[in-house]
Formats: structure tokens, C-alpha cells, sequence
């Protein structure tokens, strides 16, 4: 099988494979499971729920 120069390069490069079932490497800066759902939760409750993110962080502050 050839490949491209042009995808030896990306390939060398580091850059984001975006096929479909490509493994990706979870971000060191990933919100945990637990910590996606407690904001999940905040968000959604009765007294944020109206709100934009923009506006219930400065409130959670």
C-alpha cells in the first residue's frame, strides 16, 4: 500500500486522526465522569436552569 507524502507528514506531525473508530487519547484536562455530572446536575437544577453557563458561573463563585 503507498501512502501520500502529505500523510507520512500529518502522520509524523502528531495530528488528530478523525477517522471513524479511531482510538483518541483521553485530554489530561478532561472533566472526570463524577465532575460532568455535578455540573450536569447544577446546571439542570430549579435555580440555574434558566441561565446560560455565562451567568451561573459568576453566581457559583
Amino acid at each position: 500500500m503507498k501512502i501520500s507524502t502529505r500523510t507520512f507528514r500529518r502522520w509524523e506531525s502528531g495530528a488528530t486522526d478523525r477517522r471513524r473508530g479511531a482510538v483518541h487519547k483521553r485530554r489530561s484536562n478532561a472533566l472526570s465522569e463524577e465532575e460532568r455530572h455535578e455540573i450536569i446536575e447544577v446546571c439542570t437544577s430549579s435555580k440555574f436552569s434558566s441561565l446560560t453557563p455565562a451567568q451561573i458561573v459568576p453566581k457559583l463563585g
